[in-house]
This record gives structure tokens, C-alpha cells and sequence, in this order.
């Protein structure tokens, strides 16, 4: 029985694969339409050539595209008049800048950095001469580059890190919150881990 029911998950899985590549809403096998319409349906489909059934998928995406084009305009449309998402208030909330065209400059209240992607951040405020705006918005971790053998022996990152490559990433890190006086978890704190994680973990997003 376990293996029967794994089995039409499985089949159940494939066919909502297929029906989001082909860009149409397929019914599931053995799931409503019990009469002779989905055989007949399926007879149809099966029937048909190639070249139709691309032009039925294109035609579908384009169809989709289309409806979602004019969901987006009736939004923008509708402006502060009409009932609001949980979303839409979140993002209005944060709005700095909004050009005719749609596009939106957003301010962005918490930022979770790491030791890969943040040397060009920081390289740019100080070529500009600039201080971090607002450093008890900004948690600092390292992650991307952090063994994952023991650490209850940790001493240094120089000692710990043998790759060079991460331990000069790391190091960067640690120099450049010192300077711009960012909130840090390193190596050596309990509370350090993945950057997605430490956020919610920390209680700062």
C-alpha cells in the first residue's frame, strides 16, 4: 500500500511537471473529471502533432503573460483607492522613489552582510567618503567561507582558516566592520552562523 500510494504521488508530481511546462492547467490523473471527459480529453491531446502542440503552449504562455500584465495594471491603476495585500502595504511603506514606468527605488531598513559580496560595498563608501548611514541597521557575519570541522579549539582566524583565499575574505571582513563600527558575529561568538539565519535567529529581522 505504501508503495501504491508513493507511486501515484509520484504520477500526480510528474503530471503537475508536465502541465507547468506545457503552460496550461492539466487536470491529474485519477483526480476529478471521472467520466469519459478525460480520456476524451486526453485522446485529443495525444492526437495532435507536434508543431500544434507547441503552438497551443506558446499560445497559453502568452495567454498567462497576458493576464498577469493586466492584473499588474489594474494594481497600479487602483493606487491607494482599492483594498491592499499584506504585501502591498509593506512595499508602499518603503517606497522612496517610483518612476512612470514602474520602477522603484525601495529603502531597505536591515542589512545583513557577509564576508563574500561586501568588500565592494565597503571599498565604495570609503573611495566616496562615506560612513555607514546607519550601523545599528547593519549585521555583519561570516558564513561562505567558515570551515565546518571543531571549533572549540578556535584561536585566531589565521590559525583557524588554511585556505588562503577564505581566510583574506574573512579578515576583510573583521577590518571592515572595526572601521565602519558595524554590529559583528565572528568565528569566536556563539551566535554566528548562515547570514539568512542569524536575522530572525537574533531577533533583528
Amino acid at each position: 500500500k505504501k508503495t501504491e500510494s508513493l507511486l501515484l504521488k509520484m504520477r500526480v508530481l510528474l503530471w503537475a511537471a508536465f502541465a507547468l511546462t506545457a503552460g496550461a492547467y492539466v487536470t491529474p490523473p485519477g483526480r476529478l473529471l471521472r467520466s469519459g471527459v478525460r480520456s476524451a480529453t486526453n485522446a485529443k491531446i495525444s492526437s495532435l502533432p507536434s508543431s500544434r502542440l507547441g503552438v497551443l503552449r506558446n499560445t497559453a504562455i502568452q495567454s498567462r503573460s497576458e493576464r498577469l500584465s493586466s492584473v499588474c495594471n489594474a494594481r497600479m491603476a487602483a493606487g491607494s483607492s482599492g483594498p491592499k495585500t499584506l504585501f502591498d502595504k509593506i512595499w508602499n511603506d518603503h517606497v522612496v522613489d517610483e518612476q512612470p514606468d514602474g520602477t522603484t527605488l525601495l529603502y531597505i531598513d536591515r542589512h545583513l552582510v557577509h564576508e563574500v559580496t561586501s568588500p565592494q560595498a565597503f571599498e565604495g563608501l570609503r573611495t566616496a567618503g562615506r560612513k555607514a548611514r546607519r550601523p545599528e541597521c547593519t549585521l555583519a557575519t561570516v558564513d561562505h567561507n567558515v570551515p565546518t570541522t571543531d571549533r572549540s579549539k578556535f584561536e585566531s582566524v589565521e590559525t583557524f582558516i588554511k585556505e588562503v583565499e577564505s581566510q583574506t575574505q574573512v579578515l576583510a571582513l573583521e577590518d571592515n566592520v572595526k572601521e565602519f563600527g558595524l554590529a559583528y558575529l565572528g568565528m569566536d561568538d556563539k551566535r554566528q552562523g548562515i547570514v539568512h539565519i542569524i536575522g530572525p535567529e537574533n531577533g533583528f529581522t
